[in-house]
């Protein structure tokens, strides 16, 4: 049996959410109503209120034989209802072809989350010189696709913790 909050939020993503309410609050009991209004309205404030973000780290892979390490560190800007994330990153080539050593490039990660309840990420990387442009959906991690100059439809994969 569904509990009265579960009929309450699903009234609401329905095109006739308001009268769905009103016909459920005639059938509840009153004492039981007046703990959904209370949980409801809970949900409800916390969905419109932006949760405070806190900084994240970022790790993962890029390239076409995920031969690039990628870890950042992103500390939240918030304007308005926009929650925006920036900060250091590191790209190491890990891939077998390196001669010397690894190859590493410092810049700058820049994202936000977008999508309902953030399903995905679309920022831009700067480094040695170069911006590359990179949308990714969630899942276990990010995965999507980092568009640079002179190379389009590089694989990106990222965790944001």
């Amino acid at each position: 049996m569904r509990s009265i909050v579960e009929g309450l939020i699903e009234a609401l993503m329905r095109e006739d959410g308001v009268t769905r309410i009103e016909r459920i609050a005639v059938r509840a009991r009153p004492r039981c109503m007046r703990a959904a209004l209370s949980k409801a309205t809970i949900v409800f404030a916390l969905w419109a209120v932006p949760a405070h973000a806190a900084d994240v780290a970022v790790t993962g892979r890029a390239g076409y034989l995920s031969e690039w390490e990628v870890t950042a560190k992103a500390h939240p800007t918030t304007t308005g209802q926009r929650t925006e994330f920036a900060g250091p990153l590191v790209m190491k080539h890990v891939g077998l072809c390196t001669t010397k050593g690894p190859v590493e490039k410092s810049g700058q990660i820049r994202f936000r989350r977008t999508g309902f309840l953030s399903s995905r990420i679309e920022g831009l990387l700067t480094f040695a010189g170069e911006q590359c442009t990179f949308s990714a959906r969630a899942g276990a991690t990010y995965e999507g696709i980092m568009q640079c100059p002179g190379t389009r439809g590089v694989p990106l994969s990222l965790k944001v913790d």
